[in-house]
């Protein structure tokens, strides 16, 4: 369990420097947040001080795959089991929307010994956090997810890189289409107070993004169909 004392007092004595008026944890993981909700109400009321703004939070979700988690980062998921890897971070990503937290989640495309199957639940983990937070935590369901593909380190040093544009099949480019389509769904519904900007400033901002990102998805739609891929069947999955 999270040390919740320790990890209280330090955001209490970070804001409690002189000129300090916000700080922002960047890393963490999803665990503790379903683990200790309480945490995360703690630390938002220390840093927040009855603000709406958001805190965000740079997280890690890896794979939607327990059995990838299971072989390759089963700390990641404690102090629940690795089967329990798709409700951690639905239900984590939920207490930190409860409290205005928004996380940045990194996945990785190709991990050794990725089946198919393993991308599909990707798939499915962000087609359930698309959906069902909205109906959970309404306006304030916000996180993204940012596709990156395998690099070699630690203990996986000896494997190979992950060369997307040789070794990608179908399940992958799910993932990567996916990943990126809920996060220029976001670029829509990104509150001002986290974009700095006021409302009508948003709208301009939004109307820019929608013109570039739509691009962007066409773009990727395209790479796929020209390997025999269809995005849209991954919105049909579930």
């Amino acid at each position: 369990m999270p040390n919740h004392d320790a990890v209280v007092d330090l955001f209490s004595t970070v804001m409690s420097q002189k000129g300090i008026g916000y700080a922002n944890p960047t890393h963490g993981t999803a665990a503790p947040a379903w683990a200790d909700p309480d945490l995360i109400r703690d630390i938002s009321e220390t840093v927040l001080k009855g603000s709406k703004r958001h805190i965000g939070i740079q997280s890690g979700l890896e794979t939607g795959s327990s059995e990838l988690i299971k072989k390759y980062m089963p700390l990641k998921v404690k102090p629940f089991s690795p089967d329990e890897w798709q409700d951690v971070i639905y239900n984590g990503t939920r207490i930190f929307n409860e409290y205005y937290w928004f996380p940045a989640y990194t996945i990785i495309i190709g991990l050794p010994g990725e089946t198919a199957e393993d991308a599909v639940e990707t798939v499915r983990l962000i087609d359930r956090m698309e959906h069902g937070l909205k109906k959970d935590v309404g306006v304030k369901s916000h996180f993204t997810v940012t596709p990156l593909s395998f690099v070699p380190l630690g203990v996986l040093k000896k494997s190979g890189f992950y060369n997307i544009d040789d070794q990608v099949d179908e399940a992958r480019f799910w993932v990567i289409y996916r990943s990126w389509r809920h996060t220029v769904l976001e670029l829509h519904t990104m509150p001002p107070t986290l974009l700095q900007l006021n409302p009508a400033l948003k709208a301009i901002f939004t109307t820019l993004c929608w013109f570039g990102s739509k691009k962007i998805l066409d773009g990727i739609k395209a790479w796929g169909r020209r390997r025999g891929f269809d995005a849209d069947k991954s919105l049909r999955l579930n």
